[in-house]
């Protein structure tokens, strides 16, 4: 069967890109598609997989057996403050409600089952309106199963007990079927030996991020009495949600007096979950490293203040109440006391491992069964419902019914594109040194010379953003010089961004189309060693998952029928266009790194 996974996998999260890895190896007999807001490949993470927008879900020639929410923390309204759904974007404020609310919608249109793949819900206060439109959502759900006990509470308040609503252990939980720890040993002992580092017998993760709430002086302090507690080497991980990009992981290595590891920017999935599975214990505030850690049957200890009640539902609900502190004072007692204390953990696991057999289970006899024509029916009803909403112009509902609604709609275009989906023209050189590479276009650049191509043709409109990345594919192959230029098919230059990249990371790029621009136009792609002392061997390189970005897309359907089109929403008055820029916009270089 076809089936359409819909959750954050364009966010760069540790947690969410595993959602469609382990839910391809449980439904291994199927074929899964990643659907995520914007879509795309993540630049970040060497092993995540690709997702395609969510948007992409409501054309008319899309086609699934089944729809599946979740997981990860999806169920939520609201706008997105990821970054990667952009600061002004009308898709910040349907993005969240397309994982849930539009899936439903999809479902409805695909005639295919609808599946909760225990997603976390949001905690906000909804609305009786609300209410209804979930509970409309859940009667038409073939298997609903949720997270942790608030997310359950929060859906109960929906509906009655007519609508089955089942409590699961999250299946970030299945890491360590996905990835035995035996499987990760190798990657874990390379993480220190590229660093020249000795590899330890003992080592302790703490997860830092911008939630740490105290200086890197007196955190590095804490650090050094974890890792005396737990008699091991401390690995520094920078947390998904820090904004800073590891920064106060990176201050507290500047500053901790004693051997560690810095993995302030990990360039895999397996990385961090080599760390998680080969350590003897885990400190942080982040959730899905204590649940991974957990996986693989390590101890460890939650921190969360009074403001994150979820963390103490949390640890309730795995058995593990001693593992919260409240503030990073008694974390290394309380880390000491966890690993001495192994009983409790290793029956807890016993009870999660019972329960995700059962929940896998449970879809696979959903994927197995016959369609239910009354779930069809009440798909029906639920679509209707959103579109009764839309027309009562109630905020991120109405929005999300403009992207439904496709006839009225009908000439918006999708939040990213891929630039690889158009023609490619090889300009100068032999012919083999230009192709592609799935989401990569590939080029190997001559002696002393340059090679160059181009993607032609692309829609071109002010504010639109042209993004991606740049890397040298092959690890011994010497920094090699892009150079990427946007021009007009009247031949005006209408932006361009220079880059170096090497084998040690993707290098970020991106142009933004200056405004008053509507037309088309080409991408010129031009590459030449960094260096003309340096040889070409092995200096294949790669642009990578080159997208076009629209600013601006129909949203909001007008009681007449009619679509509009702006580069802005208000978030206060839905259907408002905000404030266009009067200036052109700069292309701007980011010039940070991710490393790989």
């Amino acid at each position: 069967m076809d089936i359409a996974q819909f959750g954050c996998f364009d966010t760069g999260g540790f947690g969410d890109l595993l959602m469609p890895l382990i839910a391809r190896a449980r439904l291994a007999d199927h074929r899964l598609t990643a659907l995520a807001p914007a879509g795309g490949t993540s630049l970040r993470w060497q092993d995540a997989g690709a997702s395609v927008a969510s948007e992409r879900a409501l054309d008319d020639g899309f086609r699934c057996d089944a729809c599946l929410i979740g997981g990860g923390d999806v169920v939520r309204i609201g706008a997105a403050d990821e970054p990667a759904y952009g600061t002004d974007d009308p898709m910040r404020h349907v993005a969240l409600p397309s994982l849930w609310l539009g899936a439903g919608l999809a479902a409805e249109r695909a005639g295919a089952r609808l599946i909760w793949n225990a997603p976390g819900v949001a905690g906000s206060a909804w609305t009786a309106e609300l209410q209804r439109l979930v509970a409309a959502l859940l009667a038409a759900s073939d298997y609903v199963a949720v997270r942790d006990r608030s997310s359950l509470r929060r859906l109960q308040d929906c509906t009655d007990a007519t609508v089955p609503v089942s409590l699961v252990p999250d299946p970030i939980l299945d890491i360590a079927r996905l990835w035995p720890r035996a499987s990760l040993t190798q990657r874990f002992r390379a993480l220190f030996v590229r660093r020249g580092q000795p590899v330890p017998a003992r080592s302790v993760v703490v997860h830092i991020d911008d939630r740490a709430g105290i200086a890197a002086p007196a955190l590095s302090e804490r650090v050094m009495q974890v890792a005396a507690a737990a008699r091991g080497v401390p690995i520094l991980l920078a947390g998904d949600t820090d904004r800073n990009a590891g920064a106060l992981a990176r201050a507290v290595s500047a500053v901790l007096p004693v051997p560690h590891l810095l993995l302030d920017r990990p360039a895999a999935l397996r990385d961090v979950a080599a760390c998680l599975a080969a350590s003897d214990g885990y400190v942080g505030s982040d959730r899905n490293g204590f649940l991974a850690a957990f996986a693989y049957g390590n101890p460890g200890v939650l921190i969360a203040g009074a403001a994150t009640p979820w963390a103490a539902d949390l640890t309730d609900q795995y058995r593990l109440p001693d593992r919260l502190c409240g503030d990073w004072a008694d974390v290394a007692e309380r880390l000491a006391a966890a690993a001495g204390d192994e009983a409790p953990r290793i029956a807890a696991l016993a009870v999660v491992q019972e329960a995700l057999d059962a929940h896998w289970a449970a879809i696979e006899g959903v994927l197995a069964a016959p369609a239910d024509a009354s779930r069809q029916a009440l798909r029906t009803d639920f679509a209707r419902a959103v579109v009764a909403d839309n027309a009562a112009s109630r905020g991120w509902i109405a929005r999300l019914a403009g992207i439904a609604d496709r006839s009225a709609a009908g000439t918006r275009t999708a939040p990213s594109v891929s630039l690889l989906e158009t023609n490619l023209l090889a300009l100068r050189g032999l012919p083999e040194h230009v192709g592609r590479r799935g989401d990569r276009l590939a080029l190997h650049p001559p002696p002393r010379g340059i090679t160059e191509a181009a993607l032609d043709p692309i829609p071109l409109r002010g504010g639109d953003l042209l993004r991606g990345g740049a890397t040298v594919a092959h690890p011994d192959g010497r920094p090699v010089r892009f150079g990427l230029m946007l021009v007009g098919h009247d031949g005006r230059m209408l932006g361009r961004a220079d880059v170096v990249a090497d084998a040690t990371g993707v290098t970020p790029w991106q142009i933004r189309i200056p405004r008053g621009v509507d037309g088309s136009g080409s991408l010129l792609i031009a590459t030449s060693m960094a260096s003309t002392e340096d040889h070409n061997r092995f200096a294949w390189v790669e642009l990578v998952d080159p997208r076009l970005h629209p600013q601006a897309f129909a949203v909001w359907i007008q009681a007449g029928g009619g679509a509009k089109t702006w580069d802005g929403v208000s978030q206060d008055t839905p259907g408002t266009p905000a404030k266009a820029e009067s200036s052109p916009s700069s292309n701007d270089q980011d010039s940070s790194r991710i490393a790989r």
